[in-house]
C-alpha cells in the first residue's frame, strides 16, 4: 500500500494524476499561450492543413495534436501541436487521422 492512501489503486490513481501533462494543466497552459500567440500574430484564422484542408477565417480555434497520443505522439512538445479550427480537429479524431507527419 501507497503511503497515505486506503489502497494501493488510490494512490497509483493520484500518481497518475501528478505525473500526466494532459491531467496536471501543463497541456492547459501550453495550449493557451499557443492560442494566445497566434490570435495576436495571425487573427482569428485557421492556418488549415496543405492538401488536407484549406485556410480559412475561424475564431473557434484549438490545439491539434499532429501525431496523436494514442500513436505515441507527445502530448506537450511544441513541435507536435499546430493550431486548427475546433471543427477540423475534431473531424481528424473521429476519422483517426494524423498518424504520419
Amino acid at each position: 500500500m501507497l503511503r497515505g492512501y486506503r489502497c494501493s489503486d488510490c494512490g497509483r490513481a493520484e500518481n497518475t494524476r501528478q505525473h500526466n501533462p494532459v491531467r496536471d494543466g501543463r497541456l492547459r497552459r501550453i495550449s493557451a499561450r499557443l492560442l494566445a500567440t497566434h490570435r495576436r500574430t495571425v487573427g482569428p484564422w485557421c492556418p488549415g492543413i496543405p492538401g488536407e484542408h484549406d485556410a480559412h477565417p475561424e475564431h473557434d480555434l484549438t490545439v491539434d495534436h499532429i501525431v496523436p497520443l494514442a500513436a505515441g505522439g507527445s502530448a506537450i512538445d511544441q513541435a507536435n501541436l499546430r493550431v486548427l479550427c475546433r471543427s477540423w480537429n475534431s473531424a481528424r479524431g473521429r476519422r483517426g487521422v494524423g498518424y504520419h507527419l
